[in-house]
């Protein structure tokens, strides 16, 4: 009898994990709410995220992506960006901002209204290698785009910098 209660659950157990599609390394949205908190500051919840999910660490994990227009930056209006990630097991998040003007070479045209769309592209490993000089790059792309300057397109490239992993490349 003991042995079968003890099937029945880890039975259960499975079907919830297998159910829910997360694995154990999967960011949840929880973490990404954290991370968001941490690397955005205390008005980062007055902002209506965009949200995307993809591996774009490339390693089997499913990452999430979330990004907005950030008003309350005393340097400007921004596209601020948030990748939340695993790395050897450990949460790591990394920001980017994008300012919405041209006193930045990286910047982005318009005044954020509307919002750039965030959403992820596909690219073979050579092509990834080709965008951005460097081999390794996961070649799944988040993108940027505000529909009228250049598109903004970040690779996570694992083995880059210690403290920095993403890569900006406009096309």
């Amino acid at each position: 009898m003991g042995q079968t209660i003890r099937m029945l659950c880890l039975a259960a157990a499975a079907a919830i994990f297998s159910v829910s599609g997360v694995l154990a390394q999967d960011v949840t949205e929880g973490e990404l709410n954290a991370e968001m908190r941490f690397q955005g500051g205390q008005h980062v919840f007055h902002y209506d995220w965009q949200t995307v999910v993809g591996d774009v660490t490339c390693d089997g994990y499913q990452d999430r992506i979330a990004g907005y227009v950030d008003l309350d930056n005393p340097e400007g209006v921004n596209f601020f960006l948030v990748v939340t990630a695993r790395e050897n097991g450990d949460l790591v998040s990394e920001a980017m901002l994008a300012f919405f003007d041209d006193r930045h070479q990286d910047g982005l045209c318009g005044d954020g209204d509307p919002p750039p769309v965030l959403s992820l592209e596909r690219f073979t490993p050579r092509e990834a290698r080709v965008f951005t000089g460097i081999e390794g790059a996961c070649p799944l792309a988040i993108k940027i785009d505000d529909g009228m300057c250049d598109v903004h397109r970040y690779f996570w490239v694992p083995d880059w910098e210690e403290d920095r992993k993403l890569v900006l490349v406009r096309n």
